[in-house]
């Protein structure tokens, strides 16, 4: 057991670091130990159920507006014979439910709701291209069979990340 979960972690990111350390960073093993930890321990458990269930709650409800707007982003593209027509016409009407964050929905939304949504996918699709061309940096100075840790260290990930 590491030195941090010794030290009986009181908040959830303390109990998930813990679990991440002795688990030597496997995120599955971690959360299983995480899990168990939890259940032993009562005072824990009663402590951490309540900000848990809300996390539970907002990463669900999160889940289902992402599952609405993929549904509604990528509408069938139907097109052949029957009633085809009215799919098609179904499916561009949906547009107008396209959840923004936050969850109003853009038929709903003023120029400054759209502008916001606007940015916040924006800077998610900023954060997720730089880690990607990071990784293909990366990736680039491999021979195949050669893992990270052989060629790189911390300074030389960082000069990378510094420079996508």
């Amino acid at each position: 057991m590491t030195q941090a979960a010794k030290q009986k972690p009181d908040t959830i990111a303390a109990h998930a670091r813990a679990a991440l350390d002795d688990a030597g960073g496997d995120v599955r093993q971690a959360t299983a130990l995480m899990v168990e930890r939890i259940k032993k321990d009562a005072a824990a458990f009663e402590a951490l159920t309540e900000p848990l269930i809300k996390e539970a709650c907002y990463s669900q409800i999160t889940m289902a507006c992402r599952r609405e707007r993929r549904a509604i982003w990528t509408a069938p593209n139907y097109d052949q014979g029957g009633n085809g027509a009215r799919v098609i016409n179904l499916a561009h009407g949906n547009l107008l439910a396209f959840p923004l964050p936050g969850g109003k929905r853009l038929g709903q939304a003023t120029k400054e709701d759209v502008a916001k949504a606007a940015t916040f996918f924006d800077a998610q699709a900023e954060d997720m291209a730089r880690k990607a061309r990071w990784l293909l940096a990366i990736g680039d100075a491999l021979a195949d069979g050669q893992i990270v840790l052989d060629v790189f260290d911390d300074e030389g990930l960082r000069n990378i990340k510094d420079c996508v």
